[in-house]
């Protein structure tokens, strides 16, 4: 059992009796709703109120576009009696709103909710909506305007059938009142969502369309999103408190200070029960030189661990780390990775707005290219899909094959905010050119990179074997590999095994493909092996290095679609193993 999580059981949806109250609206707007609660038993008198007002800005790429959809975002929240916040999550499947969401998330506070004026814990959620200028109250003519929404809940064997975003589009005829009398679900969607969609519908509301000043029947296209049941949390619990003193911020990389980047790193993580941090990988993050100051400061912070009935129980957690260089400048992009970007769409589609990197990793050098300072470059056409996800890479150009799949192996791990065509968000094909050198500085081979291979030139007597550690391996963080996009549905299990250097700070160095079942899966394994972290190995009292192999397992398994505490949704990645050898 977990604080402040998704759980199995029966859930309702319980929205306030004032769900949306709009303000005089501009042309293009958005509306704040109050709080629904997600459980109606035990339900506070109270709800929690903004210390300040809380009120997102509408995506400046969408401005310019009268056709832009009406969309929205679902923020749940966990507060503790305190106002501290224990989850803090948004979902929408227009990722622009989410990304504005977001954004003004980073220094929101609340009040805690109160039961009989006590203050006490609550789990909620807030509607934030997005309306276009095309819906604007003040004109004759005028599409239908989203006043209040309610997330979908479906049973949990149904949340399996659907994808990883949960979300499913649909048409909803309205009449001249502005009310629901049908709704269409898209092509291809699972079977039996039809009727918990109608359900939600009827605590939704919209201003209906207007033709000459007059109000008229229409359609309103828009995304439902879906969540899993609810049962409530236990009573007596106690979640995850970090203590201050422990809570080191992260240090800012030196090689960085010069460009003055604004670094943004999101962290998943587990609270043990003695409130140790186990396992941070990195969710997501916008630079890869700031992936490993961000897992180092994470690692030294101290919890009180999570009670459940005044026992210490495990608890999944997130935690956004951001890096800032007060010198007024503003953070480089990197947007210079899409140069030549734009390509004809398969079905001769297009954009107006070009998708923008939010998360990358470096690419990992090929051991045997790297081994032989050999260099070279590869040329990627990726195709991003309407949710920001890579959905197919494939390369075009490399000067060597190895440098094609492992530049491929890392540009399915990045995310994008979407490509925009007349404000709604599409597929977009970028061509992203990597460059692979040898050369000291380079930012996917450092110096350490070097050193170690130097010594592995001159022979390995210098590197000792697993054997001769004074204690196995300890591991620190261990990010799991992506299932291959290219081999999605021809094969649904995988096996690789890497060869690696653990250097003297216990960080991951050269990872090399030893076998794999297919060369995509030894590429997808390296790169995620790369980024790995272990606690200092020492052989004779001594720091060391050391030499192990590290076997992988992919499985295609369906997304469980459970949240923990600011945890992310479950996907389809390989479940790794450690091994060593002598």
């Amino acid at each position: 059992m977990k604080t402040c999580r998704f759980h199995l059981g029966i859930w309702t949806v319980v929205a306030l009796a004032a769900l949306v109250l709009p303000p005089p609206l501009a042309a293009q707007d958005v509306i704040v709703g109050e709080p629904g609660w997600f459980q109606n038993e035990g339900a506070p008198d109270q709800p929690p109120q903004d210390r300040r007002r809380f009120q997102p800005e509408y995506p400046s790429e969408l401005r310019d576009h009268n056709a832009a959809e009406a969309g929205y975002v679902i923020v749940a929240r966990c507060l503790d009696a305190s106002g501290r916040s224990l989850v803090l999550e948004a979902r929408s499947a227009h990722p622009w709103f989410k990304r504005a969401v977001e954004q003004a998330m980073e220094d929101w506070q609340m009040r805690p909710a109160k039961r009989g004026g006590q203050a006490v814990q609550s789990w909620f959620w807030i509607p934030i909506i997005f309306n276009p200028r095309s819906s604007a109250p003040d004109q004759p003519d005028a599409t239908p305007r989203l006043l209040a929404v309610t997330p979908v809940v479906v049973p949990r064997a149904m949340m399996r059938k659907l994808q990883d975003d949960a979300t499913a589009r649909g048409t909803v005829s309205l009449d001249a009142a502005g009310v629901p009398q049908e709704v269409v679900l898209e092509p291809g969607t699972p079977d039996g969502l039809l009727a918990y969609v109608e359900a939600a519908l009827k605590q939704w509301r919209f201003a209906p369309a207007r033709n000459g000043g007059q109000t008229v029947a229409a359609e309103f296209r828009v995304a439902f999103l879906f969540y899993p049941p609810m049962a409530p949390v236990p009573t007596e619990q106690t979640p995850p408190r970090v203590i201050r003193r422990s809570q080191v911020p992260p240090t800012y990389p030196v090689a960085m200070k010069a460009g003055g980047v604004r670094g943004e790193v999101l962290l998943a993580f587990v609270v043990d029960r003695e409130g140790v941090v186990r396992n941070p990988v990195v969710v997501r993050s916008n630079n890869p030189a700031f992936d490993q100051p961000a897992i180092e400061a994470l690692l030294k912070w101290k919890f009180e661990p999570a009670l459940v009935d005044g026992q210490a129980v495990n608890t999944r957690m997130s935690v956004p780390m951001v890096f800032n260089v007060n010198d007024g400048r503003e953070a480089v992009t990197v947007e210079s990775l899409t140069r030549n970007a734009q390509h004809p769409m398969p079905e001769g589609g297009g954009y107006d707005v070009a998708p923008k990197l939010r998360g990358i990793v470096n690419p990992v050098f090929p051991y045997a290219p790297l081994f032989g300072d050999r260099n070279g470059r590869a040329a990627v056409l990726l195709a991003v899909g309407p949710a920001g996800d890579v959905v197919q890479a494939e390369v075009v150009e490399a000067t060597l094959p190895e440098f094609g799949l492992a530049f491929v192996a890392a540009a399915e791990t990045f995310r994008f905010d979407p490509a925009l065509k007349d404000g709604h968000p599409v597929q977009a094909v970028l061509r992203l050119e990597q460059e692979f050198s040898s050369h000291a500085g380079n930012e996917i081979v450092t110096d350490a990179d070097l050193s170690l291979l130097k010594r592995e030139k001159k022979g390995s007597g210098s590197i000792v074997g697993a054997n001769q550690l004074d204690a196995p391996l300890k591991p620190l963080s261990r990010r799991p590999p992506v299932f291959p996009l290219a081999l999605r549905g021809k094969v649904d299990r995988g096996e690789a095994r890497i060869e690696l250097l653990v250097d003297e700070e216990g960080r991951a160095r050269l990872p090399r493909i030893v076998e794999a079942s297919d060369p995509a899966f030894g590429y997808a394994a390296a790169q995620a092996a790369a980024q790995w972290l272990f606690g200092p190995p020492t052989s004779g009292g001594k720091p060391a290095v050391v030499r192990v192999i590290v076997p992988f397992i992919f499985k295609i398994e369906t997304p469980a679609m459970e949240t923990a505490v600011g945890g992310p949704a479950t996907r389809d990645d390989a479940k790794p193993n450690q091994e060593t050898t002598p």
